[in-house]
């Protein structure tokens, strides 16, 4: 049976909501992880081609006709199996580009890289967590800040199945989200966004788990300088960061934060991390009762 004969079906169990904010191919072959994908990704705004039986020929076809922006695939798999995929893919200038996440039993990712995956390319370890696989889709997708946004705002609408980041262990954005309203009201409050603004070009350098590794510290940082009065969490699925609190209180902390994170650069890499700090005053008479999007719109 050629690819041709399939595609109908294909096409068929395409699960799509009104302007996607990205396109996922997933070859799943195991019926109950592919459920998962279905139910909970269209809902926080992606498309999604689910291969049948996840078979690894067809997979390539799609890939090639299709042009996801991510291709989610596991290893094990009929006529094809993930590692050979990933090669296949990279021999093809059609698909050359288009990330990888690779799921697996085993975590792989301290391990020699296979041959066919790039850098920029991740192993997600199942059972994962849902946010865990947000962040990686999030970070491994060619988004916008205003796709973000749309995520974000899609997700505050859905329930939040962590409260606290998979890498940093800092508070999720529904927990920012909830807390924000209040914070905000009050007045003389400032805000401190923290971004890895060169997080793609670190990730092409040295890797995921690396960059992961760096996110981590700086999570830890921010919980040793931030006090009861600050409010320290994630406005997104990536790995900005807010801290807002009292305007003096954020003044006096931000030099002790700029020095912490300098030292984070590590001495065996040619490329640091910049990481970008930007700051909102409120006006001292009256606060402001932000919601979390409102936030993310006042800080870009």
């Amino acid at each position: 049976m050629s690819g041709s004969d399939v595609r109908g079906p294909v096409l068929a169990a395409v699960c799509a909501a009104p302007a996607p904010v990205a396109r996922i191919l997933i070859s799943e072959d195991n019926p109950g992880i592919q459920r998962i994908y279905s139910r909970l990704l269209p809902d926080h705004g992606f498309e999604l081609i689910c291969v049948p039986n996840g078979d690894g020929a067809l997979t390539l076809d799609l890939a090639q006709s299709m042009s996801p922006q991510l291709l989610i695939t596991d290893i094990n798999k009929p006529t094809m199996d993930g590692h050979a995929l990933a090669s296949a893919l990279r021999a093809d200038p059609r698909t050359a580009r288009i990330p990888l996440l690779m799921v697996t039993a085993m975590d792989q990712r301290g391990s020699a890289r296979q041959p066919g995956l790039l850098p920029t390319d991740d192993y997600i370890v199942k059972p994962f967590p849902f946010d865990d696989l947000l962040y990686r889709i999030t970070t491994m997708i060619d988004m916008d800040g205003y796709a973000h946004d749309d995520l974000v705002e899609r997700a505050l609408d859905l329930p939040c199945y962590d409260p606290h980041h998979p890498i940093t262990g800092l508070p999720s954005l529904h927990q920012v989200a909830s807390a924000l309203p209040t914070r905000s009201a009050r007045p003389g409050w400032a805000a401190l966004e923290v971004s890895f603004a060169n997080h793609a070009e670190l990730i092409g350098a040295y890797g995921r788990a690396m960059v992961d590794g760096l996110a981590g510290q700086v999570g830890a940082t921010l919980r040793r300088i931030a006090g009861p009065d600050l409010l320290v969490g994630h406005t997104g699925f990536d790995l900005g960061l807010l801290i807002l609190g009292p305007a003096d209180r954020l003044a006096s902390a931000e030099p002790l934060l700029i020095e912490r994170l300098a030292r984070l650069s590590h001495a065996r890499l040619s490329l640091t991390p910049a990481i970008q700090l930007s700051l909102r005053h409120a006006d001292d008479r009256a606060g402001l009762c932000l919601s979390l999007p409102e936030l993310r719109a006042a800080l870009r």
